[in-house]
């Protein structure tokens, strides 16, 4: 079965040593959802170079993320200018979830 062109999916590996996990917590570190959101950011420009993400509606995180472990996230288009997303890591343990609103790369740049 082929994959639905509405779908696309972005995977990563985040370091064991990555910065933002500095003081995120001493003894326990996690990635900060920014980061994770930062790579929906990625993705979405990714599948869609010709629009950039504009805004998130909604956002759970739902489980944390550590260094070390892959990122997964999927993108899913809703309509013309909404999508859903969820990131998973390596394990299948689902990370955050949510959607975003986008506009065309031209509104960016004003």
């Amino acid at each position: 079965m082929l994959p639905d062109p509405a779908d696309f999916e972005y995977t990563t590996a985040i370091a064991d040593n990555h910065p933002a996990s500095n003081g995120h917590f001493i003894g326990n570190p996690i990635i900060p959802g920014a980061v994770i959101m930062e790579h929906v950011r990625i993705a979405f420009a990714q599948f869609r170079g010709d629009l950039h993400l504009r805004r998130i509606t909604k956002v759970k995180n739902l489980s944390v993320l550590k260094p070390g472990k892959t990122l997964i996230v999927r993108i899913r288009a809703k309509s013309e200018d909404s999508y859903s997303f969820v990131c998973r890591d390596g394990d299948d343990n689902e990370i955050a979830a949510g959607d975003f609103r986008s506009a065309p790369l031209a509104v960016a740049t004003r």
